[in-house]
């Protein structure tokens, strides 16, 4: 007989003779029922054999990465930030560029940890542990996101999807001719950047919030502070999804509003708008304007720093591009009334523009600060299209073609991320 834990624990908390306290007082039975759900959730969580394999590999495969990344002579980001966290724990802010100030916050975190260590546990390891941690919510919330199905494998398949999304890489056929696997494409997999890793988690959930705005719902006050809060985490971050996200929400509202479709303003403009407008004013203006500053600012010049990095940039474009893409062909019919694809593609589009058209002026200039935004919603069209890509493979009503086709280019993406992965230990550059 197959008993569910949270019957279990239910049976026995009703029905124990010594809980008679639980069964004959109404506040002791809503602190049980308080304490069973959660419990339950736990216990099915950790009883979900799929998710807990996912788990343990991605722990072990970047867990390995980051280490080395951190710990190696290596071309990384790693470094600087883990010295701007020595100076906000030494209290010297002054030494802090003002940019960097404008988005602390994994430098925040990071200095909250190694005050709970007691300052026992070195910043590199626990900076590896962060980002390793930041992999396997971005997995879990993917892994979740996709839900469960009653047919035989499906947990096994959204939990290889969940997985395999997290060191997904554009498909690199030109490293042969220009012996580059970074520079030129709009990267998903990062092993460089540790910001863009710990913003992932973030900038899925806020995703996932954003398109309920269009699912014909009035949201409650509790999802527009949560979406508040996410805004606000996501800026301190790194401030590169907003400037995204927050377009390709307006857009995306006007052309529903167009198509007489409904559209919760309220949602939009408390969750989103209001919240991105203060933190991006706020960090704009440390950036650019504030005495001790960049002194710079945003100017328009078309592949001005991408072409610097690499040529062949149209073919490399596509090439990262190549399996949503395909997804967007095979289903398009049913594009336009998908909000959670439509929101993808528009975000996407929004960090194209700013990744080949924009740039830093002054000594920033080749910094390539836009190529964050471009990396996070390219991210996100994946994982938006490989549910797409699930629920295709599961459906007997498709054919056998079309399902062959796009999981071959899928596992293009996959072998490429691996590729990446190997080349980043036997490196020390990631270009």
């Amino acid at each position: 007989m197959n008993i569910k834990p949270l019957d279990y624990l239910s049976y026995i908390i009703t029905n124990n003779k010594n809980s008679g306290v639980v069964r004959h007082h109404s506040k002791a039975k809503k602190l049980s029922k308080i304490l069973i759900k959660p419990t339950g959730k736990f216990l099915s969580f950790i009883n979900d054999r799929a998710l807990m394999a996912l788990i343990t590999i991605l722990v072990l495969t970047n867990a390995f990465i980051f280490y080395y990344r951190i710990y190696f002579p290596v071309d990384s980001d790693f470094g600087p930030h883990m010295l701007f966290t020595r100076y906000l724990i030494g209290g010297h802010l002054d030494q802090i560029p003002l940019s960097i100030l404008a988005h602390p916050g994994l430098e925040i975190f990071l200095a909250g940890l190694y005050y709970l260590s007691f300052h026992k546990v070195a910043l590199g390891t626990m900076l590896a542990g962060i980002l390793t941690i930041s992999q396997v919510m971005t997995a879990v919330v993917i892994y979740i996101w996709l839900g469960s199905g009653v047919k035989r494998y499906w947990d096994m398949g959204r939990a290889f999807i969940a997985g395999t999304l997290t060191f997904a890489a554009p498909v690199m056929l030109l490293v042969y001719h220009d012996k580059l696997f970074y520079f030129g494409y709009i990267d998903l997999a990062n092993y460089h950047n540790p910001t863009i890793i710990f913003l992932r988690p973030f900038a899925l959930i806020s995703f996932f919030l954003g398109v309920r705005a269009f699912n014909g719902i009035n949201n409650s006050w509790k999802m527009i502070l949560a979406s508040s809060i996410l805004v606000f985490i996501s800026a301190l971050i790194k401030p590169n999804y907003l400037l995204c996200i927050l377009p390709a929400l307006i857009i995306l509202a006007v052309w529903w509003k167009i198509q007489h479709k409904v559209v919760d303003f309220r949602y939009l403009l408390f969750g989103f708008l209001i919240p991105s407008i203060v933190i991006l004013g706020i960090q704009w203006w440390l950036a650019y304007f504030s005495p001790g500053g960049n002194q710079a600012g945003i100017i328009f010049s078309p592949l001005g720093v991408e072409s610097a990095f690499s040529g062949n940039l149209l073919p490399k474009f596509l090439l990262s591009v190549f399996f949503p893409v395909s997804i967007l062909i095979f289903d398009f019919r049913k594009f336009k009334d998908n909000p959670d694809l439509l929101l993808a593609l528009i975000g996407f589009l929004v960090s194209s523009f700013q990744v080949y058209l924009l740039a830093e002026n002054g000594n920033r200039f080749y910094d390539g600060n836009f190529r964050w935004g471009a990396q996070v919603m390219l991210f996100i069209w994946f994982v938006i299209s490989a549910k797409e890509l699930l629920k295709r493979v599961f459906d007997e009503n498709k054919s056998n073609g079309g399902k062959i086709a796009l999981s071959t280019i899928y596992l293009t993406h996959i072998a490429a991320g691996i590729i990446f992965y190997v080349h980043c230990f036997l490196s020390t550059s990631y270009a």
